[in-house]
């Protein structure tokens, strides 16, 4: 019953939503108050997921990148990996740190993956195999 009830003033999992949308939460019950609950948190979860994996896809590994720590701080760095919700940047010679990618800036005209040649290894002949 509730179930109809909702779908009929909110299309939780959609994209689209109403514009405005009441819901009188004195009617409900407390299962349906829980379930509401639920949808609600599951949707916030799925939106942000959704936001950190844009602002991620903006870096990669080897871009130089800057932030300002709790401290206020300011380190720059190197990406070495992009974690989940995460990216690890290498700032010699404070260490390794894990940042949100929100908190990320990219140094303009840094010499890091994105400079032209960066992705270019030497080769070395091997020895090895003779």
């Amino acid at each position: 019953m509730f179930r109809s009830r909702l779908s009929k003033v909110l299309f939780v999992s959609g994209v689209n939503m109403a514009p405005t949308m009441s819901i009188d939460l004195t009617r409900l019950s407390e299962d349906e108050l829980l379930d509401l609950n639920r949808r609600i948190v599951e949707r916030l979860r799925l939106m942000r997921s959704a936001r950190q994996l844009v602002e991620l896809a903006q870096f990669t590994v080897g871009m130089r990148v800057e932030f300002t720590t709790d401290d206020g701080r300011t380190l720059q760095g190197e990406i070495t990996k992009l974690n989940r919700r995460t990216a690890t940047i290498c700032c010699n010679p404070s260490g390794h740190w894990r940042v949100s990618p929100t908190l990320l800036r990219p140094i303009a005209g840094a010499q890091g993956a994105d400079a032209p040649g960066a992705h270019v290894l030497p080769m070395f002949e091997d020895r090895r195999h003779r």
